[in-house]
């Protein structure tokens, strides 16, 4: 069976480092201009976490073995900054042990060779234990092992799932990804995936922003770094986004 290798110790964080960390992650997300929904998903999510951390469980307080937050949404959205902001809001209000995200990429599971990916895999997810572990552009993660390009997506799932197993409510994985991405889900646990069934998945979904979205987040980065501007900055600013966006 599979033994599970002893995460290092932690040095606990401080309360002061608690805030700092929690601090910097709400000016990121505060940033993210006219994302109004993903805000509030997100404040949803870490609310969530917090309330489980409190009456003393790990992660969203559920018995799921993978507890995952997809983020979903066109390629340019800032996925990736919202995923690594909610990890460290997570950490703020005391629902992680540390302040880490592990990486693991694609590449590192196709590099491994055949039969290696479990092998790969669990030593990723071991060492985001008391943290998250992070998969970019994770879309694979929903491939069967009748697909040609990802016939390993089943055995890291597995992987993935016996790590949950060995430290319960401990494993968070974050995944970035396509809008498809949710229908892929739904769609291999209504064929009863192996893995995927035991997944408790919330989603945070970013939209595309239009003209008007846009240039107000561009007028908005410019007052926030004191840069004065007038009516033409503006009228410019969007001739270029319209000439973009056709």
């Amino acid at each position: 069976g599979h033994t599970p290798a002893a995460p290092p110790q932690a040095v606990a964080l401080t309360d002061a480092q608690r805030e700092a960390i929690k601090a910097h992650s709400i000016r990121t997300i505060d940033a993210l201009h006219g994302q109004h929904a993903v805000k509030k998903r997100v404040a949803e999510l870490v609310d969530i976490a917090s309330r489980s951390a409190a009456r003393g469980e790990k992660g969203f307080g559920v018995s799921a073995p993978v507890q995952m937050v997809m983020f979903l949404g066109p390629d340019g959205t800032g996925k990736t900054k919202v995923a690594e902001a909610f990890a460290g809001l997570r950490c703020g209000v005391g629902a992680c042990a540390e302040n880490k995200i592990v990486e693991l990429r694609r590449r590192d599971v196709t590099d491994a060779g055949p039969g290696k990916a479990s092998e790969i895999v669990e030593k990723h997810a071991e060492a985001s234990i008391g943290g998250v572990l992070l998969i970019e552009d994770g879309g694979w993660l929903a491939r069967g092992s009748d697909d040609p390009d990802y016939p390993f997506a089943p055995e890291v799932g597995k992987a993935l799932v016996d790590v949950g197993v060995q430290h319960p409510g401990r494993l968070i994985l974050l995944v970035t990804g396509g809008t498809d991405l949710r229908s892929r889900v739904a769609e291999r646990q209504s064929l009863r995936s192996p893995w995927l069934n035991k997944t408790y998945p919330e989603i945070v979904e970013i939209e595309p922003l239009g003209e008007d979205e846009l240039a107000a987040a561009f007028m908005g980065m410019l007052r926030d770094r004191n840069i004065r501007t007038g009516e033409d900055v503006e009228v410019v600013a969007r001739q270029t986004l319209r000439k973009k966006m056709t």
